[in-house]
């Protein structure tokens, strides 16, 4: 089976090696991504610890060794009984892949309704407007902050169309997790209501000019790609899906470097705007300036959490100290850490990275539980291969990707409720069994006759 830390692992290997590019490209030294790299490692590790050892088998080993050396006693078998495989089950495929046709395509055409009333109500703009901006939307996204700020101002009530964006979100993730994953054989019919869930996601995107949205799903459909090699019985990707996985990510790139020339930015001019440009670099002018406009969204974190290490957290042994517990280093400069580092870094609209605010809250235990519990929560969705599990894992497999980065996961309401709600229904919600009953093996026609 697929190691669920792999996606998170390999992310990681990319912003390593963007922020070395940018070492190599720019005014930045090796000390100015060495700490926020070495940090965001050891939340690596702390993750894959989590999903290698739980608390609860750590605290019921003993009861185990019990149990084993009482059937011993009395003549039981003790071997360990294979999992059954996920085909094995005949009736466990979610409702969404057995549904027909035009059940699909009316759920899918809901989702692109949805879309088109939430870009109308948050971003002021219809269909037209938004397939217009296809073909040049410098200004789609600053008229979609000044209209998000009118309507924040005029204080009318979101939450009908929070349960919209919700409502779209979670038919999407779900119906990828479906059928991506745990649908054997798809059919045109679900390949179907799949690009209408996307398109309705990347009509989001258009209408803000931004491109969260598509990284968002590009995320998303990687991780499923990911998850199906494991979840019928695969040791490893094929060279196959390793190309379609490749061919996302090259395709949200592309995306990402049209969305910041269509908003009237050089990509790559700067990395930051405290960060320049080397011309005497080692690396090719193009590469520089591909490094340079990645490391200026993707990297950033991380020189801003190196920033923050060495010059708040690490800057004596009193607030090494106090960095550990939750609140710590508030208490000992009596200020907000962030406050503290706009004064140090030049910000601008970036994001700061989720693993520093967790810090800056909870303390560094704080934050080593957290990755723990990450770690854990995967591991215990792991086993149970339904569509909300594997929800809950890709939740966690984002806000692993957050903590180098921004703020994936509670960046937006839908997200945050729909994160919350999963979480609640995955640890108190038990799913029924009665369908679960594994399908006998088929005899052979020559088998039937004898």
């Amino acid at each position: 089976m697929i190691s669920g830390t792999r996606p998170v692992f390999w992310a990681y290997v990319a912003f390593s090696t963007l922020a070395l590019l940018a070492v190599a490209g720019t005014t930045l030294v090796i000390d100015d991504v060495l700490a926020g790299t070495a940090l965001m490692w050891v939340l690596f590790l702390l993750f894959k610890m989590g999903t290698l050892v739980s608390p609860k088998a750590l605290l019921c080993r003993s009861a185990r060794g019990h149990a084993r050396s009482v059937a011993q006693a009395s003549g039981r078998s003790t071997e360990r009984q294979e999992p059954v495989q996920l085909d094995q089950f005949a009736a466990e495929q979610p409702w969404i892949a057995r549904s027909s046709g035009p059940v699909l395509m009316i759920l899918g055409a809901s989702t692109l309704v949805c879309a088109v009333i939430i870009a109308r109500v948050f971003a002021g703009v219809g269909p037209s407007e938004v397939l217009a901006s296809l073909s040049g939307g410098s200004g789609r996204y600053l008229e979609y902050i000044q209209f998000d700020e009118i309507v924040r101002e005029s204080g009318f009530a979101q939450w009908p169309y929070l349960i919209l964006m919700m409502y779209k979100k979670a038919l999407l993730i779900y119906g990828v997790m479906a059928i991506v994953v745990l649908t054997r054989k798809p059919r045109a019919r679900h390949w179907v209501f799949i690009g209408m869930c996307a398109a309705a996601q990347i009509y989001g995107s258009l209408a803000r000019g931004t491109t969260f949205e598509v990284f968002e799903l590009a995320v998303l459909l990687m991780f499923a790609f990911f998850m199906r090699a494991g979840a019928f019985g695969k040791s490893g990707l094929s060279p196959k899906r390793i190309l379609l996985i490749a061919t996302l990510a090259l395709g949200a790139i592309w995306y990402f470097t049209y969305n910041i020339q269509e908003r009237g930015r050089e990509f790559g001019h700067r990395a930051a705007s405290d960060i320049q440009i080397d011309d005497s670099g080692a690396l090719p002018s193009v590469v520089t300036t591909f490094t340079s406009g990645m490391f200026d969204y993707w990297g950033f974190g991380i020189y801003y959490s190196s920033t923050f290490v060495d010059q708040l957290w690490l800057s004596s042994g009193a607030s090494l100290d106090a960095g550990l517990f939750p609140g710590g280093l508030s208490r000992f400069y009596m200020d907000d850490p962030s406050s503290l580092m706009d004064a140090i870094v030049s910000m601008g609209a970036r994001w700061r990275p989720d693993m520093i605010l967790l810090l800056q809250t909870a303390g560094f235990i704080g934050l080593v539980m957290g990755c723990l519990l990450l770690g854990s929560l995967y591991r215990r969705a792991s086993p149970k291969r339904t569509a909300v599990a594997l929800m809950v894992q890709y939740f966690v497999i984002m806000q692993m990707l957050s903590f180098p980065v921004g703020n994936f996961v509670f960046v937006s309401a839908d997200n945050r409720y729909l994160s919350l709600l999963l979480l609640f229904a995955f640890l108190f919600v038990r799913p029924s069994r009665k369908n679960l009953r594994p399908t006998q093996p088929q005899k052979s026609r020559a088998e039937a006759l004898a």
